[in-house]
């Protein structure tokens, strides 16, 4: 009687330590779902022994089809290890975890992300039943909106400071300017007009006032605006001085650029100076993009097409080019903070103004982006903003 008590009570324990054991088992794993950045427990081998909830939705598969896969291929769909990855250069030397950044990449669940890999190694007590002891946990953070944050930063600094320099040029440009066109016209007015140095004259007035405005319009171009002000403005006026600015460029370039407007003033509420900036921006865009298919020879004229249409609802600015263009769309509305697609890299698309910094001055504006592009055919912007009410 006695030895069927003890083996009574020893099975008694063994049974609470295993309810013990799966307490702690479905802790660990709520502990584990309940961070929200991607978290996995693999080898040396990348071999995935354990995932978190996160894991697999960016994975897009259920955790227990992910386990024993490589987590390259499980989170990123890659048929080898990932271009960063500290893992892969270890070269078979047992070191302690590294932290690194992963290359721009595009998960298996479909998100577009840059990911700062924290990565920690362990020494297991138990090994696993592959006898593997050498284990790292691995957390993926994601640094897209960081990097977008400072790419705003960045490109508004730019901006800032290309306002500084401008606006010092402009003023320096404008006082003898002033001074010129002054005294030709005093010159005019002692003249009876029949003179043979008339046209002349004549020609260099022209001149100097056609330098008059090239200035005042880089001085509008560069002035801050207040983004606390909106103003009641004309999108007519809005293209006509980006594209003014534009045309300094194109003319040397022999680059055809063209507008269409329509008659009527098209009236909206916003920022004059956020919005040329912009437009300035996507005609920068087109130009390099011209630039570019001409030095790989080709002789196609650059052509930049700028049109304003109007309906019920909205407004809409369409600036085409038949640059070199890239494959994919991008879109960006003004109910959303996300945009989708791939368009091409920020840095070499918009040198002037960022991409993102673009989008989020169409959406303050309640307007949308979207961005067609065709390799080797050119893209077009397309920017819509919504038609205000106006009190009768």
């Amino acid at each position: 009687m006695g030895q069927v008590a003890d083996s009574v009570s020893l099975a008694i324990d063994r049974l609470t330590k295993l309810e013990q054991s799966e307490n702690l088992k479905h802790e660990w794993e709520a502990t584990f779902d309940a961070i929200l950045e991607p978290v996995s427990l693999i080898t040396a081998d990348f071999t995935v022994m354990r995932l978190n909830r996160t894991f697999a939705q960016r994975s897009g598969a259920e955790p227990e089809k992910i386990i024993g896969r490589k987590c390259y291929e499980a989170l990123f769909g890659r048929s080898s290890p990932c271009e960063g990855c500290a893992l892969a250069k270890r070269n078979g030397v047992v070191t302690e975890g590294q932290d690194f950044r992963l290359k721009p990449a595009r998960t298996a669940g479909g998100q577009n992300v840059i990911y700062d890999v924290f990565s920690q190694r362990i020494v297991q007590q138990l090994p696993f039943k592959n006898e593997n002891s050498e284990l790292f946990v691995n957390m993926y953070l994601d640094a897209s909106e960081q990097l977008r944050y400072e790419r705003q930063i960045l490109d508004s600094a730019k901006m800032a400071e290309l306002g500084t320099i401008g606006s010092s040029i402009a003023h320096e440009l404008n006082n003898p300017l002033g001074g010129m066109l002054s005294f030709l016209q005093l010159i005019k007015m002692d003249l009876k007009g029949n003179e043979p140095w008339f046209d002349d004259i004549d020609e260099m007035e022209r001149g100097a006032r056609r330098c008059r405005d090239i200035v005042q319009n880089l001085l509008g171009f560069t002035r801050k605006s207040t983004t606390d002000t909106i103003e009641i403005l004309d999108l007519r006026d809005v293209i006509e001085q980006a594209v003014k600015i534009t045309e300094l460029q194109t003319r040397a370039s022999g680059i055809s650029l063209s507008q269409t407007v329509p008659e009527d003033p098209v009236r909206i509420r916003g920022h004059f100076n956020a919005l040329a900036q912009t437009l300035r921006g996507f005609l920068q865009s087109a130009q390099d993009a011209i630039r570019e298919r001409q030095k790989s020879g080709d002789k196609t004229v650059g052509e930049i097409r700028v049109k304003l249409s109007t309906s019920e609802d909205s407004n809409e600015i369409e600036i085409s080019d038949n640059g070199t263009g890239v494959e994919g769309d991008f879109t960006s509305d003004a109910g959303s903070e996300e945009s989708s697609g791939e368009p091409v890299a920020e840095d070499s698309a918009h040198p002037g103004l960022g991409l993102s910094v673009a989008s989020e001055i169409i959406r303050d504006h309640g307007g949308s982006l979207k961005i067609r592009s065709t390799k080797g055919l050119g893209a077009t912007a397309i920017i819509s903003l919504p038609r205000p009410v106006f009190d009768p």
